[in-house]
């Protein structure tokens, strides 16, 4: 009813106002079908596709047929992840969801409108990249769909997107002049290019030499990636190119090394990184190779940069940051929770018997007893602490230097922010440091390499830092798409441009930083906070209202735009035979945690403190960490029962080899199976949600290997998820609780009340 009284209220508007009607109640629609709480997400996504099904051949101005368009894009999101999920494991789809996917090819195949079928590939494309579109042959149950893509689609040849295409047109003439200098087997075309880049204001030497190098990646070295060696640039050609770099008068020393190393496909004697261009490499490592290289170049061009000193310090001189805080690494924060409680006048600190800091407020006396979370008694009467109980608290900082962050198999798939940085800062700045020690780990100069390997903690082998580098380096990229809400293909257009953003800024403006060695958290924060400001904000500011624009120069390259399937996909154009309008079928992002942050980021990027939405930002800053909290009383529950279970039952050389599963199997009721089943389960999510960030940040982490809780299995010992204070295998479990009160709740509160 309100929908019809909506249409004939409008009816004399124009046909736009009708098309838009309907696209809001499709919209509104699709989001109430998202809140719905069912009990199978699954059985819910058959419903509407065979909903959409039964409905999309009706009328296309009836309420049906839009309620019918909701149902689809409903149900094709749902299948969409599953399909991501499908590429990512070995497992094969299960009869509900096969049903599911027999339903989509139904809907994407004639007599349906076929704007079906790419807004599935839209779903795709914008959760996993282009790269996703290659790698749907091998699951059977998909098949269809990689048929139905390539029936529109240019398969005469390999087409590689060209990403630096963003830094304008003054890139692409270079790129074309390489081209002719290629085809024409002279480099008079490159003499001619570089003394019109001369002519260009504000255009130095490096950045000529940026320009060129990255011309040269793309005509030379990414002809690699062609299996046919008849499409690389060999012989007199090559010969040409080698000797213009050598030669060429305008080309800065370090240019003409790693010009050379483009030529030969040799950027790194490591001949396993994804760096070295072959073929069958997927898009998004080609991807991630160009940011790495881009990275490497803006560094190489900025050493007179005083705000790019850390990043040339790690790439060219790693032995001056011995000791040094690196970048976006964690601090201990009890210095802030002690500042939080400084408040109150009067406020003392004390510690528990087991070494836990509490304080007493207003006069800071002992007047009540209560009880540590370790169960310790703390507080006292008539001013005088109870027994084992110290006066003050410990002042030192546990702050560490050096790269801390461990094993890329450790680290959350978000970025969190730290201190004054965002979480996109974060993730940027964690990408630039990490292509850098990955290039100085992969250098010739021995010494320089063993200078990287001394700064990272916990050690890793020389032989392994430059894929150990590699890998956290392709998370930061990941990491990045995801803080700033878009799609991995956008976040490469907008890595290109902050990088080439980097390259071109006015040099000299980091005085006041320091001289980029970092050797205190003072001059860490001063410098991130001063790139963050000069570098990052500027290019955050610009994403919102730009990010589409930078994609559509990479679209409309003559080497990617003259695909279809590419245009339609980048909704750059509506693919042909429509039937209905496209607006229906337009992708629509998520609103998500990331998505608010982002958008928050961006808004307020570059603005004062006192305009800054600061409550919020934090809360966003500590969400991750929070959202977890909700699962503290479970664990307090399970450590509980599990006490009570085994109070005086169990012998200590028994719960070491006495298995979760064991003990499941060996309840008496169903009831108690799952119950402890599923406060197990929390228990194993949590974990490995937070587990990493507790064995490296955590007061009471364990000191023994043997201690250590890797994984919850049914063949993990049932000790493990015992507390205990003392050194031994429940040592793990007392941290987790210590780490969410102390870390994450009672911190979060002090920096509120600060």
């Amino acid at each position: 009813q309100y929908f019809e009284s909506t249409r004939r209220a409008i009816k004399d508007h124009t046909c736009d106002a009708e098309e838009e009607l309907g696209v809001i109640f499709v919209q509104c629609l699709e989001d109430s079908l998202s809140r719905c709480t069912i009990q199978s997400q699954d059985a819910h996504c058959i419903g509407r596709l065979q909903f959409a099904l039964n409905n999309l051949r009706a009328d296309p101005h009836s309420l049906l047929y839009l309620q019918a368009v909701a149902s689809a894009r409903f149900g094709l999101s749902i299948l969409a992840d599953y399909i991501l999920h499908l590429l990512d494991s070995t497992e094969q789809p299960t009869q509900l969801m096969a049903t599911g996917l027999n339903l989509a090819r139904q809907l994407c195949s004639p007599p349906y409108d076929q704007q079906i079928l790419f807004f599935l590939l839209k779903l795709l494309v914008k959760r996993r990249g282009t790269d996703v579109l290659n790698g749907l042959q091998p699951i059977y149950e998909l098949r269809w769909l990689e048929e139905r893509m390539l029936e529109h689609a240019r398969t005469d040849e390999e087409i590689i997107p060209d990403y630096f295409v963003v830094i304008g047109d003054t890139y692409k003439s270079v790129r074309e002049t390489v081209a002719q200098a290629i085809l024409r087997e002279s480099s008079a075309p490159l003499d001619d290019a570089l003394n019109t880049l001369t002519g260009i204001p504000n255009m130095t030497k490096n950045s000529h030499a940026v320009l060129v190098l990255l011309a040269l990646y793309r005509e030379v070295t990414m002809r690699r990636a062609y299996a046919d060696c008849a499409r690389h640039v060999a012989g007199k050609t090559h010969d040409l190119l080698e000797e213009y770099c050598r030669s060429a008068p305008g080309f800065p020393g370090w240019a003409r090394d790693v010009g050379n190393r483009l030529l030969n496909n040799s950027l790194t004697r490591q001949h396993n990184l994804p760096i070295i261009v072959t073929p069958g490499q997927s898009d998004q490592t080609r991807a991630a190779a160009a940011v790495a290289l881009h990275v490497l170049l803006a560094i190489e061009s900025s050493a007179d940069d005083a705000l790019m000193g850390p990043f040339v310090y790690m790439l060219k001189q790693p032995s001056r940051l011995a000791e040094s805080f690196i970048p976006t690494m964690a601090e201990d924060h009890f210095a802030t929770v002690q500042g939080a409680a400084r408040g109150n006048r009067g406020t003392k600190w004390h510690t528990c018997p087991r070494g836990h800091p509490y304080f007493i407020d207003d006069c800071g006396g002992a007047v009540s007893v209560g009880k540590c979370f370790c169960g310790a008694q703390i507080g006292g009467l008539d001013y005088k602490l109870v027994d084992q109980n110290i006066e003050g608290a410990r002042q030192h900082d546990a702050s560490e230097t050096g790269h801390i962050l461990g094993q890329v198999a450790m680290r959350s798939d978000t970025v969190a922010p730290e201190r004054k940085l965002s979480s996109v800062c974060c993730a940027l700045v964690r990408l630039l440091m990490h292509a850098a020690f990955m290039w100085a780990s992969c250098g010739e100069d021995p010494q320089l390499v063993l200078a990287v390997a001394a700064i990272v903690k916990p050690a890793v082998p020389v032989d392994q830092l430059p894929r150990f580098f590699w890998e956290h380096f392709e998370k930061d990229v990941k990491g990045f798409a995801k803080a700033i809400g878009h799609t991995p293909d956008d976040a490469s257009v907008v890595l290109h441009t902050f990088l080439d953003r980097l390259v071109a800024r006015q040099r000299g403006r980091g005085a006041g930083v320091g001289n980029g060695t970092l050797k205190s958290k003072q001059e860490r924060q001063a410098w991130e906070n001063e790139f963050s400001r000069q570098c990052i904000d500027p290019v955050l500011q610009e994403i919102g209202r730009s990010a589409r624009m930078w994609m559509d120069r990479v679209v409309n390259d003559e080497r990617v735009g003259n695909n279809p399937l590419m245009r339609w996909l980048y909704e750059l154009e509506a693919p042909p035979g429509a039937q209905s309008s496209p607006s229906l079928w337009r992708f629509r992002a998520r609103i998500t945690i990331e998505h608010l942050t982002a958008t928050l980021d961006q808004q307020f990027a570059g603005k004062p403190e006192s305009q800054q939405p600061r409550v919020l930002k934090q809360f966003l800053k500590e969400e991750r960490n929070l959202r977890v909290l909700q699962h503290l009383p479970q664990i307090l529950q399970l450590q509980r029962m599990l006490l009570e279970k085994f109070h005086r039952r169990l012998a200590v050389h028994e719960a070491v080899t006495f298995t979760i599963g064991q003990f499941l199997r060996g309840l008496p009721s169903d009831r108690d199976k799952r119950e402890f089943t599923g406060l197990i389960e929390i228990f194993k999510r949590v974990w490995e949600y937070l587990g990493a960030e507790v064995l490296t940040h955590g007061r009471l982490k364990p000191t023994k290997a043997e201690n250590i809780l890797r994984a919850v299995t049914l063949d993990t010992p049932i000790a493990f998820l015992l507390p205990t204070s003392i050194e031994g295998k429940g040592r793990c479990a007392m941290s987790l609780v210590d780490y969410f009160i102390n870390c994450i709740h009672n911190e979060f509160v002090a920096q509120f009340r600060n």
